[in-house]
């Protein structure tokens, strides 16, 4: 899903959001193979407020989209299509990557200490604690 934030009086917002709502674009991620987007207009307060979380991948990384494929696939609660990568860096001992990463998928990864599974393993996320309040203990 694509993301447009439209600050615009509501008669021109409504009307754009029509306009916009149902179209697609194909998009070729990290050269992968093609994907379709759907477009989506929103009002900045739409917006949720993401939150940094560093994973480092040793070894050989999967490509991002094949990273976030497997993620969502082995681990509930990650809405791996709202996440948004912002750094990534790859050497031969492997790949550091800095995402900004919806409230949900946060509590989804605080529930299995931040380690979800990756293929036959595990990996880590730091997360940014300023951002993100803990679940209170019971």
């Amino acid at each position: 899903m694509a993301v447009f934030v439209c600050r615009a009086d509501r008669t021109t917002f409504h009307w754009l959001r029509s306009t916009v709502d149902g179209l697609t674009l194909n998009v070729n991620e990290d050269g992968g193979e093609n994907c379709q987007r759907q477009l989506v207009l929103v009002t900045p307060s739409e917006i949720p407020k993401l939150i940094r979380a560093e994973v480092y991948v040793s070894g050989t990384a999967p490509s991002v989209p094949e990273f976030t494929t497997f993620l969502k696939r082995q681990n509930v609660g990650l809405f791996t299509e709202r996440w948004i990568l912002s750094y990534c860096q790859t050497t031969p001992k492997g790949s550091l990557m800095v995402w900004h990463v919806d409230p949900e998928s946060v509590r989804a990864l605080e529930s299995i200490d931040f380690q979800p599974y990756l293929g036959l393993g595990r990996v880590t996320f730091q997360v940014a604690q300023a951002q993100h309040q803990p679940k209170a203990d019971a």
